[in-house]
């Protein structure tokens, strides 16, 4: 089965080289294999640079933007404690920490859109919900350390809450969001990792069946249009050495050894006259 699907391909192949010269056909094999190769390269790298984008995306957008969000969330509760405290002990001097970490968190913010880390819209959203959230939760925690009370203290402390609440759930989407996205992001990368070592192992599995086939044709080629030929010019040499003027040359050959025993066909013919 082997056999005939060879002889089967030689075929084809010699079908498909019949215009070629013999040079043509001895040059095939290494055009070919530096094909191959760049084939193989050409695959490797393509796939190497979606898988550099993946990771780019990973290490300049996603990452920073988890990191970001957590410091602000972090920096949220940090100053609703201060605030709480100022307020426990009838004292403003916390509140002035508060206003402290509310400041690292805005510069936060304007780190990562110095980066580009995060949408800019998504970071002016970030800005006026924090500076909103801390004004009137400073008025609210002022008041009740003067020792205001009423509806209006309450429903301002209600409003504080309920921004509170808004601007954690948003944050918390958000880190969700872009840790799905890390998560998608490294799965992708994987598939495309697997894609290339298949893609390369298959092509380098073609490229050495077509390679070691392409090199029998070449071997054969080398036999039947140069080898028996310049055997069979020795032998006829020989004869010829011996006084034989009777001998017949052949030749199918193409190139210079075509030429070669052709001319010496002449020779013997010019010789037998």
């Amino acid at each position: 089965m082997t056999s005939r699907w060879f002889a089967a391909y030689h075929a084809v192949l010699e079908r498909a080289t019949r215009s070629l010269s013999f040079q043509g056909k001895i040059h095939l094999l290494p055009k070919v294999a530096a094909t191959a190769m760049l084939l193989i390269l050409v695959v490797s790298v393509t796939l190497g640079v979606v898988s550099r984008q993946s990771a780019s995306r990973i290490r300049e957008r996603y990452y920073p933007s988890v990191q970001t969000n957590r410091v602000l969330r972090e920096g949220l509760s940090r100053i609703q404690r201060r605030l709480q405290d100022g307020v426990s002990a009838k004292e403003t001097g916390p509140l002035d920490d508060a206003k402290a970490i509310r400041d690292t968190l805005l510069r936060a913010v304007d780190r990562a859109r110095a980066k580009g880390s995060l949408d800019e819209r998504e970071l002016d959203r970030l800005r006026e919900d924090i500076s909103a959230y801390y004004s009137i939760a400073r008025r609210t925690s002022e008041r009740m350390i003067a020792g205001e009370l009423g509806d209006s203290v309450n429903t301002a402390l209600t409003q504080m809450m309920t921004q509170y609440n808004s601007l954690n759930r948003e944050l918390d989407r958000d880190i969700a969001r872009d840790e799905a996205q890390i998560e998608a992001a490294f799965r992708r990368a994987d598939k495309v990792q697997l894609l290339n070592t298949t893609t390369v192992a298959l092509l380098a599995v073609l490229c050495v069946v077509f390679l070691s086939s392409l090199s029998a044709f070449t071997a054969r080629l080398l036999t039947t249009s140069l080898t028996d030929p310049l055997r069979h010019a020795v032998e006829v040499a020989d004869r010829l050495a011996e006084g034989d003027m009777n001998v017949r040359i052949a030749s199918t050959a193409d190139g210079d050894v075509g030429k070669l025993l052709r001319s010496m066909d002449q020779m013997v013919r010019y010789l037998r006259e």
